[in-house]
């Protein structure tokens, strides 16, 4: 599948959602040498954000439909198991990064593809463990970039820069915005994990 969010550590992953070409509700989950089917995600989504554990998940965001984006606030709590309802998103969006190492409790969304007329967006979202509040905005708007970090030390990387693919990256502090290195390639729709 493509476009699913991740989350969790080698030994301990989650992945969940995307696009197969159908978009997806399911979770897999890696031990560290196979995968095994987790719960299924309330809503189906593809490009969603995700933080936390394979024990305490968070994904968020993300497209209904590839063909009819049709993009979604809600948010969802994994507990290894089973997924529940978190509070909503601010903005629907798609296809942003996120704060991967961050917790059920304390996640960072930002950047990402607006609702129509889709256009790029740099906005930033935390959350709480119960709802989602505005953060100041990215230095650049992209989406289709990625992100790593904490929601107090995050990184964003590449992404998508109308009509080329950017090469810029940032760091957050849990306040603001910081311009961070260059990249070697200019690229968008990549992954990454770590912290920042």
């Amino acid at each position: 599948r493509q476009f699913g969010a991740s989350m969790g550590s080698q030994n301990a992953a989650l992945m969940v959602g995307g696009y197969t070409p159908t978009v997806t509700a399911c979770t897999e989950e890696y031990n560290g040498s196979s995968w095994a089917s987790g719960g299924n995600v309330i809503t189906v989504r593809q490009g969603p954000g995700g933080a936390g554990t394979q024990n305490a998940g968070l994904v968020f965001g993300g497209g209904a439909s590839p063909i009819s984006p049709g993009y979604i606030t809600c948010t969802e709590e994994y507990d290894g198991s089973s997924w529940a309802a978190g509070g909503a998103l601010i903005i629907s969006r798609c296809a942003g990064g996120s704060g991967t190492q961050g917790t059920q409790n304390a996640a960072v969304y930002f950047t990402g593809l607006d609702a129509p007329p889709y256009s790029a967006a740099r906005a930033t979202e935390e959350y709480n463990g119960t709802a989602w509040s505005a953060g100041n905005a990215t230095i650049n708007d992209v989406y289709s970039g990625y992100g790593a970090g904490t929601q107090n030390s995050a990184l964003r990387f590449g992404g998508y820069d109308s009509p080329v693919a950017a090469n810029t990256s940032e760091h957050y502090n849990g306040t603001s915005w910081s311009a961070g290195g260059t990249m070697i390639t200019a690229r968008f729709e990549i992954s990454g994990f770590g912290e920042s």
